[in-house]
């Protein structure tokens, strides 16, 4: 499996294709990983203009002996029923250490409910006809489950989420599947770049190889352009927590989990591109996040889970300078009740206009 970290696969999209699967051949075709009888197909990409895949074939090694073992004490595919619930908590198929290392934390549908709530106390009862929704850490689109408009967004990192959430989008009626899309937020552009031969478009001319297309769709490219679409956007999100670990303060048995920390939440453009602006916030994942919005989104509705370390810790100062927005709501969760969340510390789901420029207290 030479190619995992090219095509960015986990060992839980192998097992997702043989749950879901009969006759030892996967159900949906559509995952990132399929079963295919005797050996798996994964990474299938098309490619922006040829319109050719790429994949990888991954055999067994035993001829199979050890997977038709186990399978053959379990019924599979669970009930249809179920399909969508496994689908949705793919996060529980990555392993926890990973999870924590990403800081990707599911949000529970207690919180997803009440902060939908909030949204309307704080945006009005029709904020959802009123407003663009853009999640941008998506994951599967938990978030986004039980809004009604049609007016959302939704774009993750990881091109298994984005294949789930897909799916998931083609029986919503809200969420467009042509709407879900996978975009590094942290390092990737906003908008197209025309070569100089189609400089008068906007947009990169389908064919071009001269032409750089962005992964975001054109309409959502149109709002980011338009000052005052941006203030009808809401980034709505969860925001990996993963945080980077100082090397005086790593004992040597976790002084490797603490290097790759540092590298999950340094190994960005924005850490470059913002440094001065973020100043020893830089090490937070979520931060690294907010800045982008605030800078390159300015105007937006910013409705978030995080901690609260950017309302009051001393590490936040220089980030608070450039944090200018009115508070409009929110309220405070346990983080107990996030999964793999093992520290006992305050989540925050607040609500800021970022379109009116308030300072928050040094």
């Amino acid at each position: 499996m030479g190619n995992g970290k090219k095509f960015n696969v986990e060992v839980g999209d192998f097992y997702l294709a043989d749950l879901l699967s009969e006759g030892n051949k996967t159900i949906i075709q559509e995952l990132y990983a399929v079963l295919e009888s005797d050996h798996y197909q994964y990474g299938k990409i098309k490619t922006l203009w040829a319109g050719k895949y790429s994949s990888v074939t991954v055999t067994f090694k035993d001829n199979q002996e050890a997977h038709k073992s186990f399978w053959n004490l379990y019924e599979r595919p669970p009930k249809e029923e179920f399909w969508d619930d496994i689908l949705k908590r793919r996060d529980l198929l990555v392993e926890p250490d990973i999870r924590e290392r990403k800081g990707a934390f599911y949000t529970p549908k207690i919180w997803v409910r009440k902060a939908q709530e909030y949204l309307a106390k704080s945006l009005g009862e029709d904020w959802q006809d009123e407003y663009y929704i853009w999640d941008l850490a998506a994951g599967t689109g938990n978030l986004l489950i039980g809004l009604s408009t049609s007016n959302i967004y939704a774009s993750t990192l990881d091109k298994a989420d984005v294949i789930v959430c897909q799916e998931i989008a083609k029986k919503s009626g809200n969420l467009l599947e042509r709407n879900v899309f996978q975009f590094d937020f942290l390092n990737d552009e906003f908008f197209d770049e025309p070569c100089r031969e189609h400089g008068d478009s906007k947009f990169a001319v389908e064919g071009c190889e001269k032409c750089r297309k962005s992964p975001l769709p054109e309409s959502l490219q149109e709002i980011i352009r338009d000052s005052e679409k941006r203030k009808r956007l809401v980034v709505f999100i969860n925001p990996p927590y993963a945080e980077a670990t100082s090397k005086y303060e790593m004992s040597k048995e976790k002084e490797s989990k603490s290097t790759t920390k540092n590298l999950v939440a340094k190994a960005h453009k924005m850490v470059e591109k913002y440094k001065k602006s973020l100043g020893p916030a830089s090490n937070e994942l979520f931060a690294q996040f907010f800045m982008k919005i605030i800078k390159e989104l300015d105007g937006c509705i910013l409705a978030s889970f995080s901690t609260l370390k950017y309302i009051n810790s001393q590490n936040f100062i220089q980030f608070r300078t450039h944090f200018k927005a009115e508070f409009k709501g929110g309220f405070i969760a346990p983080s107990y009740t996030f999964d793999n969340v093992r520290v006992s510390f305050p989540i925050g789901f607040l609500i800021w206009d970022t379109s009116v420029k308030k300072s928050l207290r040094g």
